[in-house]
């Protein structure tokens, strides 16, 4: 937040919502001053570490989304480390969205080559979708 108006002044005027972080180290007091200053909906990140290399715990993800709640109406968004219908449904459960991201670039990569890429990742898109 102490870094946010260097692009709050290009998209509040443009009227795109600056979206917060809170990563699971946020204490409550930090808390508070992300959501004091919040627009649009709040990203939870599930896991501490890159992106993409840790498996979210469900029970942290209910309890810190939990938490959040009790200083923002804001929708909370989880990410970081969803790579399965599965674990997005699981998650799904406890937040108002979840977001997919290292999963599908590994997806693209992996498959780049391929001549049904396009296919074979709105086929995961639709698992995923199908799991909330």
């Amino acid at each position: 937040p102490e870094e946010a108006h260097e692009l709050r002044r290009y998209t509040d005027p443009a009227g795109i919502d600056f979206i917060s972080l809170i990563a699971p180290t946020t204490d409550d007091e930090r808390i508070k001053k992300v959501v004091s200053q919040a627009q649009g909906f709040l990203y939870y990140i599930s896991v501490t570490g890159v992106t993409g290399t840790k498996k979210p715990q469900i029970a942290d993800i209910k309890k810190d989304v939990a938490r959040i709640r009790r200083f923002s109406k804001l929708p909370v968004a989880v990410g970081f480390g969803i790579s399965t219908p599965r674990q997005a449904g699981e998650i799904a459960a406890h937040a108002d969205g979840v977001v997919v991201g290292s999963a599908f670039v590994r997806l693209i990569d992996e498959n780049r080559e391929g001549d049904d890429l396009v296919s074979l990742v709105a086929g995961y898109a639709t698992e995923i979708k199908k799991s909330l």
